[in-house]
């Protein structure tokens, strides 16, 4: 009777154990599928990339625009000709080189203000 017991707890517990390692391990896998965020201040923008500088690290990283890419402004659908140098961004690129998600926000840049206008604008008026 007693090596009945030891016997269903012996089983329990490598149930428990196994259970916990799976666990961990989808837990992991979850970790590693997320994309890849960059954030910064723009620093470069054109139809085709997008350069942000991160002041954390002080560094540069320059993502490809794709027609896939999908971009938002202010939290609002938009298109990558409404992005501005020195607004603030987050890119999302799942390989690290193409941009798939770009949220920018208009608060990080002057030129962004309602009204502002380029110094090339003023000159050729």
């Amino acid at each position: 009777m007693i090596s009945t017991k030891v016997s269903a707890f012996a089983k329990t517990a490598v149930a428990v154990i196994a259970l916990s390692t799976l666990a961990v391990a989808v837990f992991a896998a979850g970790d590693a599928t997320k994309t890849p965020r960059v954030h910064g201040k723009v620093t470069a923008v054109s139809s085709t990339s997008i350069t942000l500088h991160s002041k954390k690290d002080n560094t540069d990283t320059t993502f490809a625009v794709t027609s896939t890419t999908k971009v938002k402004v202010d939290k609002v659908d938009s298109t990558i000709d409404k992005v501005l140098v020195g607004m603030r961004a987050a890119v999302k690129s799942a390989d690290g080189k193409t941009a798939d998600v770009i949220n920018a926000r208009t608060g990080g840049s002057k030129k962004a203000d309602a009204g502002a206008v380029d110094a090339d604008e003023t000159a050729s008026k």
